[in-house]
């Protein structure tokens, strides 16, 4: 009834059956599952791949993307593009959920597993819990912990349709909304404001200093990031490619750039991807909502009706949301050495909850 196949590679054939599906049915992924950006990644990441479709009647309803990665002296199966990706999940078909009961669905995993050679442990993190209305099943079947949220707004209508959604959700947030408006009136009456965007589709523009700015304002904070030459690299050639409208969203106070945005959009979302404050000069009337503003009235107008905030639960993104959606990881090992990394792992992860 159900067979699989797994690919070590992007090959030719690999290729075609990912776009096949792509055309045949709607599939249910972000843009850090679609195949330009996975194929990206493989191509500056140093892991073993393995790409696996599921099939029914000849019919793709699930891609799993994953890899095998060596870290120290243990190899870790995760998701694909892990490390550069806000969200690791497998890709299914909307035809999925009628077709696969939690029994089938944990034979066929089972069966992968001894087929895709050898790992020490499994690390799944990021994982949605829900995907365009579809329980992910590798949260809903696995014993999976969450950790975190990711905020989204929905955009169904005017902006005033947006502010008066937040005002009936919660006074709280509807007061720190009214607020970045009022400061944004402000500004506006004392200086030169100016909102731009630059679109990759029809401009040239780089996102090296973009990045570097920003990850020099978190290392000087102390915090982890991934904004590597690897990054960097992946995301100038997804540029170059033109494929996707890749953003720039920049607000600029007496012609000053203040704050700024790196972001793109996907299907019909918007993804705030890395924004990053570049003067202090102006920040009693927060720069940084206020560009979020902007952005949103954008998205109105060009009909996209999504803005996904991406990773980090932090306060100002609850406050503007109207929805959310849970994240979470998987762990489990496959060897005796992976026993022992396993349970590190859960260590470290347990003293950062007790730590934050």
């Amino acid at each position: 009834m159900y067979n699989y196949k797994i690919f070590d590679s992007i090959n030719d054939e690999c290729e075609s059956l990912w776009k096949n599906a792509k055309q045949d049915s709607q599939l249910t992924l972000t843009f850090f599952q679609d195949f330009d950006f996975i194929k990206e990644v493989s191509k500056a990441n140093n892991t073993d791949l393995k790409i696996v479709f599921i099939f029914k009647d000849e019919k793709i309803i699930l891609i799993l993307p994953l890899e095998i990665k060596k870290y120290y002296f243990f190899r870790v199966l995760q998701w694909a593009g892990t490390g550069y990706s806000d969200f690791c999940n497998a890709i299914f078909s909307l035809k999925y959920k009628s077709d696969l009961n939690k029994e089938d669905f944990l034979e066929l995993w089972k069966k992968i597993l001894l087929k895709i050679g050898r790992y020490d442990v499994i690390y799944f993190n990021n994982q949605l819990s829900n995907i365009e209305n579809l329980d992910n099943p590798f949260v809903k079947f696995f014993k999976t912990s969450k950790f975190s949220l990711v905020y989204k707004i929905n955009l169904n209508g005017e902006f005033s349709d947006y502010k008066s959604e937040i005002q009936n959700k919660d006074k709280k947030h509807f007061y720190e909304l009214h607020r970045t408006i009022l400061k944004q009136k402000n500004l506006e009456e004392q200086a030169k404001v100016q909102f731009k965007v630059t679109n990759s589709i029809t401009d040239n523009f780089k996102i090296d200093s973009h990045i570097l700015q920003k990850r020099k304002q978190l290392t000087k904070k102390g915090a982890k990031n991934n904004l590597s030459e690897v990054f960097i690299n992946i995301f100038d050639n997804l540029i170059k490619q033109k494929k996707i409208s890749f953003l720039k969203m920049n607000l600029e106070i007496n012609s000053e750039t203040i704050s700024s945005c790196f972001g793109f959009i996907f299907k019909d979302s918007f993804y705030y991807h890395v924004p990053v404050l570049l003067s202090n000069k102006y920040n009693k009337f927060k720069p940084g909502k206020i560009l979020i503003i902007y952005i949103l009235n954008w998205c109105i107008e060009n009909k996209i009706k999504k803005f996904n905030f991406g990773l980090g639960a932090e306060k100002y993104k609850k406050y503007l949301s109207n929805h959310s959606t849970s994240l979470h990881r998987y762990i489990n090992f496959q060897t005796f050495k992976g026993f022992f990394v396993f349970l590190f792992i859960n260590f470290v992860l347990k003293i950062k909850r007790f730590l934050t």
